[in-house]
């Protein structure tokens, strides 16, 4: 299903229609944490938009050692709300859009060799009796991805970005002797802002620059 709407997201940013207009980019940045055991993860993004479908894909930083180790790619459809292009410098920052708007999402996180959080190694330590292992510097691989539903609100600025998915993620190079699962179902939780377009804000500018220009009489 995750794989079907992946691609149904990306034939639409990609695809031409003679009704819309070319891709909008905008940026985000968001805070998020599932039960995978790498605990909270930083992330920034570069939004790519077209009507109703968005798609994201940005490198995540997690919280404890600071490292960036994992990249992220989100797509999300739109469900309610009005039916203006969110992106579309034409509308962004103004009363056009609803205050509220609720859309569907999948991602896919890859984790490549990251520590566990401080939680979970304190959880292997306290279960592993036997095993002398350091969980604390013990790196991990995981892929995981999951879909969910995320409310939008549409501020004149920035729109806050909340989500919730289910979530399924499986270790690349599991230790057997690790008490949590190889693979599980988990819940994922999110929450983030998304700054649209800029272009309409230097257009204003670039106008009211126009029209403060003093015009000396010729003599």
């Amino acid at each position: 299903m995750l794989t079907i709407l992946f691609t149904f997201a990306t034939k639409s940013v990609t695809s031409q229609n003679k009704h819309s207009n070319k891709i909008k980019i905008g940026i985000g940045a968001e805070m998020f944490v599932s039960g995978n055991g790498h605990g909270i993860f930083y992330s920034s993004q570069i939004i790519f938009s077209r009507e109703r479908i968005s798609l994201s894909v940005g490198p995540c930083i997690q919280k404890r050692f600071k490292e960036i180790s994992n990249a992220k790619v989100s797509v999300s459809y739109q469900l309610t709300g009005t039916k203006k292009d969110i992106f579309d410098s034409r509308t962004f920052g103004s009363d056009e859009i609803d205050l509220l708007q609720l859309r569907a999402f999948g991602y896919v996180n890859y984790i490549h060799q990251n520590h566990l959080s401080y939680n979970a190694a304190m959880l292997e330590t306290t279960t592993q009796t036997i095993n002398s292992n350091d969980w604390n510097s013990i790196r991990l691989s995981t892929i995981e991805s999951g879909i969910g539903i995320e409310l939008h609100v549409m501020l004149k600025k920035i729109h806050i970005r909340n989500y919730i998915a289910t979530s399924i993620y499986y270790r690349l190079n599991y230790i057997a002797v690790m008490y949590s699962d190889k693979c599980a179902s988990v819940l994922t939780l999110g929450s983030g802002i998304i700054i649209p377009s800029f272009k309409k804000q230097l257009n204003e500018n670039k106008e009211e620059n126009q029209n403060s220009r003093i015009v000396l009489p010729n003599y």
